[in-house]
């Protein structure tokens, strides 16, 4: 069975809250909002039609309530494809302050809920380094890989890679930060997956990792490749992805100045406000994603 799908494209997101309450409209058709500004710089609005709707009632309706969109394409999609790509566009939606709606239809798109016993140790998920370094350790960090949490703090890092499905191991300085994971990783369930210690940066440190997240100040991460240089080379392997953050947006040039003159090559820099986070390999290797 073939559906008639009438789309259009648009740039401003309050069209989207004003589509989202127009009930008496879309109570007779389905409709899907695809997110694609990074991609293409826009939003675009499919409309299935049922047998029971009036095209003609709907164009009316479009003009009406919504004049700024303004150019219309229809297509026909297989009745399969359109409620496939219905299903894609559905997003997480808080349904009240305490519960989450996750509509994943496959595992990829499963959300994870971290969840944080507040204590001395740094690491809430509020400050920029945090969400910077979790970015990077979504797109690099896989099921069975080997992490390093180096500076673990409250272990939301930890707990994140955990969840990814690789083993961890955790470690800090800090007795608070030690004991605040030990904790956070036994109320999400992952204390199987995961060692916790205390350890001053790699002194206690004797296996290999395919990742190593470090989320520390500037000074520490240069004593990585400066007074441990010897240590860190021992921990990882030729296609091991070291992620580091605390760095301020000035500290850049500098820091990877020290990288690469220890043999490391800068694969990936985001930034937030003024932080950012970077992803080093060994030079001359490949990243396998």
């Amino acid at each position: 069975m073939r559906i008639k799908v009438i789309s259009t494209r648009f740039t401003k997101e309050e069209i989207i809250n004003r589509i989202e309450e127009d009930y008496l409209f879309f109570q007779q058709t389905y409709y899907a909002i695809h997110d694609y500004m990074d991609s293409k710089g826009c939003y675009e609005l499919d409309i299935y039609l049922s047998e029971e709707a009036n095209e003609n009632d709907i164009f009316t309706h479009l003009h009406q309530r919504y004049p700024e969109l303004q150019h219309f394409s229809i297509n026909y999609q297989n009745q399969e494809d359109w409620f496939e790509n219905w299903k894609q566009s559905l997003k997480p939606i808080w349904l009240t302050k305490k519960f989450l709606v996750d509509p994943a239809i496959n595992k990829k798109d499963e959300i994870h809920v971290i969840k944080i016993t507040p204590g001395m140790a740094f690491g809430t998920g509020y400050h920029e380094t945090t969400r910077l370094t979790a970015e990077l350790l979504q797109e690099y960090g896989k099921k069975g890989d080997h992490m390093l949490d180096l500076g673990c703090g409250s272990g939301i890092l930890t707990i994140m890679a955990a969840q990814l499905g690789c083993s961890v191991i955790a470690c800090d300085l800090d007795s608070f930060a030690v004991e605040a994971t030990r904790e956070n990783i036994r109320i999400n369930s992952v204390s199987s997956s995961v060692k916790v210690m205390a350890s001053d940066l790699l002194e206690k440190i004797h296996e290999t990792f395919d990742i190593i997240c470090a989320n520390i100040l500037y000074d520490i991460l240069k004593r990585l490749f400066v007074d441990n240089a010897k240590d860190l080379k021992q921990v990882i392997h030729k296609k091991t992805i070291l992620i580091f953050s605390g760095l301020i947006l000035k500290q850049y040039e500098p820091f990877k100045e020290v990288v690469e003159n220890s043999g490391f090559t800068v694969i990936k820099k985001l930034s937030e406000g003024d932080w950012l986070s970077i992803a080093v390999k060994l030079k001359n290797t490949e990243v396998i994603e």
